[in-house]
């Protein structure tokens, strides 16, 4: 594919709005837990939707018998267990729901010995270890559904929803065993383990008589649409929680099942959250800059528009972020985080040909805020917590320094940027593998041993930060990328991994900056670029809550159209 038949296929793809909604990849744990919930609240009108949903799952198992993230994905124990437990919970008679249960719990007997409570319970507390943000609303559902008795609510952590009470400046004290943005799981799920348990203890008598103050809270962040974050999978626990814990008519959990309604696709399945709007219009006009569709000043201005009007303008009541910073979509279910927010900063910098206004001021300001002591850049909340989605990460931050510094003021502001930034680099240098790479946070690579994807985190770093970076550590890391191509003149999440279009295309915009490059390095990456594109296929390369992939159908091409500009 060449350059202007990608950059007409992008500008096909983009809605009457101004936006690139894109659509992300089916998932089967999303489906699942989605289906799941309209099961249990077992209303007629549901019921074409639940059967499209559980014959997708019927038709997607994998050929060994279980299921992965997306349909690219190689089976494991989240996606098949909670398919399977969606399954089971259906109590159907077809022929072929009852093969795949079949199948299913063969996987799970040849992954995790006997299908009982131990056994489950070990390999899903194995695989998230401390986090509980997604072990424990697993587990309950395999309760829920029958897939373990009742007797096993004892050996699952007691989620402390009681903590949501507290203010939210208290939160960072607390060292919750859910992430930031779980809240919702933390009340739900536990309020559903609490009145399963039905003990007469003094905490019980506590719980018992704070759980309408906690309802209020809940209610107090959910989204107007209903689907907390826009995700399916939360929303999903959310509402089958509160169903089984006795609230099934409360006008939370009604709104939250008209939401998951709404996320179901016409093949039976939903996606791991809504869309990607701002994110990927953030980063296709930065791929499209400099471009004939980009000169023409009535395209700017509608995507500036979209852009400005998704923009936060009031205290966030979900994570209490101050007003001015960008989710990933323009839906009520979005939160401000860092990377999104920077990414829309960079993208109106171009929009608006440099031009501060005070949207653009509320924006550095909202990043500016959220720094943290280390000097690193969090997701969506500074010095919340010591889980990984909650600390300051490499990719992140050099994101927020290329937001940071292309934006100039003549006021007090632009100091504080400057020390900002000073702070930030200090902070990647610090955390520079021994190999020159940087980890990500929210991109990985399925292929690799640790799922490390440290091609996207160098990459990110090199295109966003290296002006000022030390030499040394800029060497380090051109060295480490060269040294991770493999030989057809791809790249994958790291080396020795697979090549793929992303990560082919991140680590082709990173290097061409350099005029030191041999020039042999960046025509295998352009040929090896090409030869991908002929394919024209998304890789799972995105993680959502603490280990989900997907991917997105937009990611290749406008990865491609950045790599193929000239530098």
């Amino acid at each position: 594919m060449k350059r202007n038949e990608l950059e007409n296929r992008i500008v096909e793809l983009q809605s009457k709005d101004g936006l690139w909604y894109g659509q992300l990849s089916s998932s089967a744990v999303s489906t699942s837990v989605a289906c799941f919930a309209l099961q249990m609240n077992n209303a007629k009108d549901d019921i074409q939707v639940i059967s499209d949903a559980n014959r997708w799952l019927c038709e997607n198992i994998n050929d060994d018998g279980g299921w992965g993230d997306t349909l690219d994905s190689p089976s494991n124990i989240t996606a098949t267990m909670l398919a399977y437990a969606n399954l089971l919970y259906a109590k159907s008679d077809l022929p072929n729901v009852l093969l795949t249960l079949e199948k299913s719990e063969e996987w799970l007997e040849k992954s995790i010995g006997p299908i009982n409570g131990y056994n489950i319970r070990t390999a899903i507390i194995k695989k998230y270890k401390t986090d509980l943000t997604f072990s424990v609303p697993i587990l309950t559902m395999c309760i829920i559904s029958g897939v373990l008795d009742e007797t096993t609510w004892k050996d699952i952590p007691q989620l402390p929803f009681e903590a949501a009470l507290f203010p939210q400046g208290f939160y960072k004290f607390l060292r919750f065993p859910v992430v930031s943005y779980a809240i919702p799981a933390l009340i739900a799920v536990g309020l559903a383990q609490h009145k399963a348990k039905r003990t007469k203890s003094p905490i019980s008598w506590f719980r018992n008589v704070i759980t309408p103050k906690v309802l209020k809270k809940l209610a107090a962040i959910q989204p107007s649409h209903g689907g907390f974050l826009d995700a399916p999978p939360l929303t999903g626990f959310v509402s089958s929680c509160l169903i089984y814990a006795g609230y099934r008519d409360s006008t939370i959990t009604q709104v939250s099942l008209e939401f998951l309604r709404k996320v179901f696709r016409e093949d039976g399945s939903c996606g791991i959250d809504t869309n990607l709007a701002v994110w990927i219009t953030s980063k296709t006009v930065k791929s499209l800059e400099g471009t004939n569709y980009l000169q023409n000043a009535e395209n700017k201005l509608l995507i500036q528009k979209a852009l400005l009007d998704a923009q936060f303008t009031e205290k966030n009541p979900f994570t209490g972020a101050i007003s001015g910073g960008w989710g990933w979509t323009n839906t009520p279910g979005a939160v401000p985080d860092a990377d999104d927010t920077s990414a829309t900063l960079i993208a109106l910098h171009i929009l608006m040909d440099g031009k501060i206004s005070y949207n653009i001021e509320q924006g550095i300001n909202w990043l500016l805020e959220l720094q943290n002591r280390d000097g690193g850049i969090p997701t969506f909340c500074r010095g919340w917590g010591k889980l990984p989605f909650d600390k300051s990460c490499p990719d992140i931050t050099a994101h927020a320094i290329e937001a940071l510094s292309i934006w100039k003021f003549q006021s007090v502001l632009q100091v504080q940027i400057d020390k900002a930034i000073i702070r930030m680099i200090k902070y990647l240098e610090k955390n520079q593998e021994a190999d020159g790479s940087w980890q990500p946070l929210w991109f990985g690579d399925q292929n690799t041993d640790n799922h490390n994807a440290k091609v996207y985190g160098t990459s990110v770093v090199l295109s966003s930060g290296y002006k000022y970076i030390a030499q040394q550590s800029i060497d380090s890391a051109v060295y480490y990328l060269i040294t991770a191509q493999n030989s057809d003149g791809s790249w994958g999440g790291d080396k020795g991994a697979s090549g793929n279009i992303e990560y082919t295309a991140n680590a082709l915009t990173a290097l061409k900056q350099f005029d030191c490059i041999d020039k042999n390095i960046v025509e295998d990456g352009e040929t090896a670029l090409k030869n991908l594109l002929q394919h024209k296929k998304s890789s799972p390369i995105g993680l959502y809550f603490a280990s989900l992939w997907y991917d997105e159908i937009m990611y290749p091409l406008i990865f491609a159209q950045q790599a193929m500009k000239k530098p």
